[in-house]
Formats: structure tokens, C-alpha cells, sequence
């Protein structure tokens, strides 16, 4: 894990800066008919999850919209997880260039410390929340954050001999580990949170230690309807 770190009050300049950030756009899951009890477990275990969203994880085919029920649940049994939408890429993005590397941790530590799980199964007909998590490692290298300070060099990695950009290969990758341990079914569920589109996943760890990979959509919260 990434070492202990104390969590003094966020800066004035970190609020002022979460404050005028505008909310990420929401992509709709809608609920099949049966779902009722589900979405009351739901919204009376996590009510953010109901008024900020969530972070749809499912199956590798996994979509907003009406696709949402065909691609949501994977492994054996079926399930899909939703955890509580924190952040999109551009506010991750904007946080680690504005704010010092304390500060930083310290506000991303906030932010997902206390993050909720909702979980889905028989196809949609019933569903528990796990409202925190068991552990939380935070691992933003700082070689990368030291180069994001000078905002005129590019976040990416150049395709020719480029020496002006904040190349991950050579500085390391920000992630957010998330854990959680679900009581009822025995399973060990990480969720790996990436500024990069197309790159969060969590994995689903059985008490027999078999492991399902589920793609976790970031770019935008879900809205459950």
C-alpha cells in the first residue's frame, strides 16, 4: 500500500477548485421490471448511488442504455457491481496538475476512502451494498506528477523521439485500488480505478479463489432508472 498518509483538511484552493468543476455527464441504466427490490436495496443501502451515480462494471461488452441488461453480469454465479461514481478522467486530470503531490493524495484519499459498493445478481431481481471498503491504496508516482506541474508539456507518450510530454512508461501510472470484502457471497472484489478510458476493470476473487475480470466505464456516472 501506499504509505500512511494523514488527512488534514483539504486545502481552500482543492474546494474552490471541486466546487466549479462541472458534474460528469450521466449514462442511463435502465432497470428491467423486475428489478424493484433491487433498486430498494440500492437506493435504502446507498442513496449517492441514487443522486451522484455510479461506475457501471460489468461484462466486457458492457454499455450505458439499452444494452445495459444484456451486458451487465459475468462470472458464476452471474453478477454485475456498481461502485459509487467518484470522479471522471477530467477531473482526475485536473486535480493532478493544480494541486501540490500532498494535497493531491489527500484529496484523491477523500474522495474515494469511503466509496460504496452495490452488487447485482439474479438477474436483477435482488441486490446488497457494501458501504465501504476494507482497504484503499492510492499510488500516484511522483517523477509523473513532478513533470504534470508544467502544464505546456503533454500528458501521453509521443509516437516520434518527443522530449516534452509526461510519458507514463518511464514515470509510472497513477491507480486507485479499492477493496471490499462481501460478507455474503465470500468474495474478494478490487476495483482499479484509472484515469485512462478503457483501462478501470474490477476483479471478483471467489473464497475458491477463482477470479473474473469485470470493465468499469469511468468516463461518465451511471444513472439507475
Amino acid at each position: 500500500m501506499f504509505g500512511s498518509i494523514r488527512l488534514p483538511a483539504i486545502t481552500a484552493f482543492a474546494l474552490i477548485l471541486l466546487w466549479t468543476m462541472p458534474p460528469a455527464p450521466a449514462g442511463t441504466l435502465p432497470l428491467p421490471p423486475t428489478s424493484g427490490a433491487a433498486k430498494e436495496a440500492i437506493t435504502e443501502g446507498c442513496p449517492d448511488c441514487i443522486t451522484q451515480g455510479v461506475t457501471l462494471c460489468g461484462s466486457e461488452d458492457v454499455q450505458f442504455g439499452k444494452r445495459f441488461p444484456k451486458t451487465f453480469f459475468a462470472g458464476k454465479p452471474a453478477r454485475g457491481y456498481l461502485p459509487g461514481f467518484r470522479m471522471d478522467a477530467d477531473e482526475f486530470t485536473k486535480l493532478a496538475r493544480a494541486l501540490p503531490y500532498t494535497a493531491l493524495m489527500d484529496n484523491l484519499r477523500a474522495r474515494f476512502t469511503d466509496t460504496p459498493l452495490a452488487i447485482v445478481e439474479g438477474g436483477f431481481k435482488t441486490a446488497h451494498v457494501i458501504a465501504k471498503p476494507s482497504d484503499i491504496e492510492i499510488i500516484f508516482p511522483q517523477p509523473l506528477h513532478q513533470c504534470l506541474a508544467d502544464k505546456s508539456r503533454v500528458w501521453g507518450c509521443c509516437v516520434a523521439d518527443c522530449q516534452h510530454e509526461c510519458c507514463e512508461k518511464t514515470l509510472g501510472s497513477p491507480r486507485i485500488d479499492i477493496t471490499w470484502d462481501d460478507a455474503e457471497s465470500g468474495d474478494k472484489l478490487t476495483y482499479h480505478y484509472s484515469n485512462t478510458l478503457g483501462s478501470s476493470t474490477l476483479t471478483r476473487v471467489t473464497a475458491a479463489g477463482k477470479t473474473t475480470l469485470y470493465w468499469c466505464l469511468t468516463n461518465e456516472a451511471g444513472q439507475l432508472q
